[in-house]
């Protein structure tokens, strides 16, 4: 008899266990099957639903007030105006930046060379330089097979700092760039908490600055590549 009622608690027992394994695994996967929850996962979740309504509520009560719409709304303007300043700005630093790359390419391409390979340039005082800036001396200088219309060492500081600067340009949009998705995450309404109004006019401020950094840097840029283009006289056929 003993025996008997041992082995039906112990089938019971593993009967609960088993329920209990069941009810565990579809209260965490949030499935509904008419049972009592009993492990905190339904109140857990519906805890987290309710604070992402309570955050997204709390945008839509401070949009309800004209003055914040309208400041938040003024501030994604000038944010996209800025994205598509920005965007135009690395497309032109970047074309800029492959221009000054191929040049310099040619001019090391046309450089005179050492016995060992090493590219070599002679400034205006007649003295030879390698391209790292190392000094030669006269015996070395007097080895090298010059050319003629090898490029010297000042045609190389100049195409060199050429390049310098179109780096530095291009990195200095690419970190706008940056900057501006970081301003368009923290407008985002899915924010935790809601900017207050004076945080979305600085953003705006700041929008607006990197626009106008930007388009000054792009009328520079036109201004020197105008100054560096050829000017010739138009031919007037003019007789006397």
């Amino acid at each position: 008899m003993t025996s008997e009622f041992d082995a039906i608690n112990k089938a019971a027992d593993e009967q609960r266990r088993a329920q209990n394994f069941d009810d565990f695994n579809n209260e965490m996967a949030g499935r509904d099957t008419g049972r009592i929850k009993r492990f905190g996962f339904n109140q857990a979740r519906q805890d987290v639903i309710q604070e992402e309504k309570r955050k997204q509520s709390a945008f839509e009560q401070m949009m309800m007030n004209v003055v914040y719409r309208e400041a938040w709304t003024s501030a994604m303007n000038a944010l996209n105006q800025t994205e598509d300043a920005v965007y135009q700005a690395l497309i032109q630093a970047g074309d800029t930046l492959h221009h000054a790359q191929r040049q310099y390419q040619e001019l090391l391409d046309k450089a005179a060379l050492t016995a060992d390979g090493q590219r070599v340039f002679k400034d205006k005082h007649g003295d030879v330089y390698t391209e790292d800036g190392e000094k030669l001396s006269a015996d070395e200088a007097a080895q090298i097979d010059w050319r003629g219309d090898d490029p010297s060492r000042e045609d190389q500081a100049h195409r060199l700092d050429a390049l310098t600067t179109a780096q530095e340009e291009f990195d200095r949009i690419s970190g706008h760039s940056n900057r501006i998705v970081e301003i368009r995450e923290e407008l985002t309404p899915s924010k935790s908490n809601p900017l207050s109004l004076d945080e979305i006019q600085a953003m705006e401020q700041e929008a607006n600055d990197i626009r106008n950094a930007v388009d000054q840097s792009v009328r520079h840029d036109v201004e020197i590549k105008q100054a560096q283009q050829l000017v010739i006289a138009p031919n007037l056929n003019l007789t006397f």
